[in-house]
């Protein structure tokens, strides 16, 4: 991150942070399958954190691609956070950073099968990347 410092008359320091934060991407799947024709890449905004009571949580952006009938590529952007019960089975999201409306689900399907296929999100696949981030 760039950061460039500015002197006021007063003599007071001012900071001016330019650009995103760069964060290493190890805690979210940057790019998973959303259907024929259509993909997801994903941006890690914050450092993935543990909140204390076994899950953990990670800011992400996620872009979705689709190509549409006409061979144009439609964009929709979206940004929330992943959770996952580092100690258990459970993944979620949620547009409060506490959790409080998470929308969750078990890692596994009805079968026991992990879900770490596209039709599932691939939840699987992300709960492991945010809680190996972690260790």
């Amino acid at each position: 991150m760039n950061r460039q410092k500015f002197l006021l008359p007063s003599g007071a320091a001012v900071f001016v942070l330019l650009g995103n934060p760069s964060f290493a991407q190890d805690a979210v799947l940057t790019v998973r399958g959303c259907g024929t024709g259509c993909r997801i890449e994903t941006t890690q905004l914050s450092t993935p954190s543990s909140m204390g009571d076994g899950w953990a949580k990670v800011l992400e952006r996620s872009s979705m691609y689709i190509v549409e009938p006409n061979g144009r590529e439609a964009k929709s952007v979206k940004q929330y956070w992943v959770f996952a019960k580092c100690n258990d089975r459970w993944f979620g999201q949620g547009s409060k950073s506490d959790g409080s409306d998470a929308r969750t689900e078990s890692i596994y399907d009805e079968s026991g099968s992990p879900k770490s296929y596209t039709a599932a999100a691939n939840v699987y696949q992300r709960h492991k990347k945010l809680c190996n981030a972690l260790r």
